[in-house]
């Protein structure tokens, strides 16, 4: 059967929520009379079921700049228009006019409404593939599944880059082309897709000797 589309964020249909993946309801707020702007959003990467992932994010604009990441698990759906959730750890980022600090914080509310845009709401309800971007002081500060690589070796090539071969725990090998001397935290990324890691996963590089590979550092080849 095809999924049926929910007429309102209000009365939203569970079977089409978990027939897709990657829902998000998102919700913005715009208060200009205090110059002050806000974005929050809670992702459901697997649809919308208890025991099921959620992801979050929040983006707040006023005399500073405010953003909070968290992750967790949906335990109940008590009606039409409410999800709980239990939360497994949050982090967050100010910036203060240049003092940028980055910190676990207290995680979001444990319960969320599903309504209309109303008071003090610009827009809010459900968008299609919402994806969070996870930068890496947030995965160091979040209880999230790390991804361990081993470099084994690796070969220059005639275009400028450098075949790395590289090995997993669980004993498998695979290869990633990458530019010369690039940082590590690209590498990262390069091994991330194409493992189609999905996020948050953080990756972690270790070199042939067993050494960690700091993302703001640049590969020794």
């Amino acid at each position: 059967l095809e999924p049926v589309p929910c007429t309102s964020p209000r009365s939203p249909c569970w079977s089409w929520l978990l027939a897709m993946e990657c829902k998000a309801w998102v919700r913005h707020r715009d208060h200009c009379h205090w110059s002050w702007l806000s974005r929050s959003a809670w992702v459901f990467p697997d649809g919308l079921a208890v025991g099921r992932q959620v992801q979050y994010f929040s983006k707040s604009v006023q005399d500073h700049v405010e953003e909070m990441w968290a992750i967790g698990e949906v335990v109940g759906i008590e009606s039409d228009d409410m999800v709980e959730f239990a939360w497994s750890g949050a982090a967050s980022f100010v910036d203060n006019y240049g003092d940028f600090q980055w910190e676990k914080c207290s995680p979001p509310s444990g319960v969320l409404h599903l309504e209309e845009a109303g008071r003090g709401d610009r827009d809010a309800g459900w968008e299609d593939d919402f994806q969070i971007e996870w930068p890496s002081e947030v995965l160091a500060l979040l209880p999230v599944p790390t991804f361990v690589v081993t470099v084994s070796s690796h070969e220059a090539t005639a275009d400028g880059q450098v075949r790395v071969e590289l090995g997993t725990v669980a004993g498998d090998h695979f290869e990633v082309f990458i530019k010369q001397r690039a940082d590590v935290r690209a590498f990262m990324e390069a091994v991330a897709n194409h493992r189609q890691l999905d996020p948050p996963v953080r990756v972690c590089v270790m070199s042939s000797d067993g050494a960690t590979m700091e993302p703001d550092s640049r590969l020794p080849f």
